[in-house]
């Protein structure tokens, strides 16, 4: 969904959000809403030796993920194949899922990429395009209702995918409007900002509610655009520490692994503008 969409018919989005040229180009807002549908649901895996770093080739760029601490790679594990599949947006192409062996609601890292954008090089100055949309929407809220109401549809769309890979029942579920809690970066290589997120669900017949905590970065790695969000439940004080901390670390180990940066082109093209 672009900003300027609403399938309910209500005034265009273009008139409440900031607007202008790379509005409807920018891929963020358009594959940054369904990780937290994992929430719903306990993947248990087993604990094993800490797993190497994942490498996913985009077309000619290689790029390493590591594992974050205390995390394990289910990414090409069948269970784990499943419920990234399920969680995922039509739009993205999921590069790695990692989950807390003990409780996959406790923490997990989903790092993503647009399907239409995951091969193209994306220089500085049109990385640039993407956050000073995000900039100016971040501030906001109507930008965190409209990721709400995108997300909720998503739910109702995806239920037997993530009921099947979870196998639990999931009544009504409702995701409500994200609250900022902090920006974490804004450079030409890393927009980041932590948001808090209610979720009201039943599961199995039985109602169940927590806040979801997701540090999300818009990265720009080897000339390629990449999502990572890092989730963990609020549970108690010092929780929103940990997880920004954590998010921070994880993502300066992930620039570290695939320093230097590609040289971006010269002459910087067009934002490339995803497919409707």
């Amino acid at each position: 969904m672009t900003p300027s969409e609403d399938p309910s018919g209500a005034a265009p989005r273009s008139r409440r959000l900031p607007t202008g040229s790379r509005a409807s180009m920018c891929p963020a807002l358009r594959v940054v809403a369904l990780g937290m549908l994992a929430m719903c649901v306990v993947m248990n895996v087993s604990r094993a030796e800490p797993t190497a770093a994942r490498v996913v080739s985009l077309g000619q760029a290689r790029i390493v993920l590591p594992v974050a601490d205390g995390l394990r790679d289910v990414t090409d594990e069948p269970r784990g194949a499943a419920m990234g599949a399920a969680v995922m947006e039509p739009q993205a192409q999921l590069l790695a899922f990692q989950v807390r062996p003990e409780d996959s609601r406790s923490g997990f890292l989903l790092i993503k990429t647009g399907r239409d954008m995951a091969t193209q090089d994306i220089s500085a100055a049109q990385f640039a395009g993407y956050t000073d949309y995000m900039r100016s929407v971040a501030q906001h809220q109507r930008h965190y209702d409209d990721l709400a109401d995108a997300t909720n549809r998503q739910m109702d769309a995806q239920r037997p995918a993530v009921e099947a890979t979870a196998g639990h029942r999931l009544g009504a579920t409702a995701f409500a409007p994200s609250l900022l809690i902090a920006n974490e970066r804004d450079d030409d290589q890393d927009y980041g900002t932590t948001v808090a997120t209610r979720i009201d669900t039943v599961i199995d017949g039985r109602a169940d509610h927590w806040t979801d905590l997701m540090c999300s970065h818009l990265l720009r790695v080897r000339a390629r655009v990449l999502i990572v969000q890092w989730h963990a439940r609020l549970a108690q004080a010092g929780d929103i520490d940990r997880l920004r901390a954590a998010c921070r670390n994880y993502v300066a180990a992930l620039q570290e692994a695939n320093s230097p940066q590609d040289v971006a082109p010269a002459t910087p093209g067009p934002i490339p503008t995803p497919a409707p």
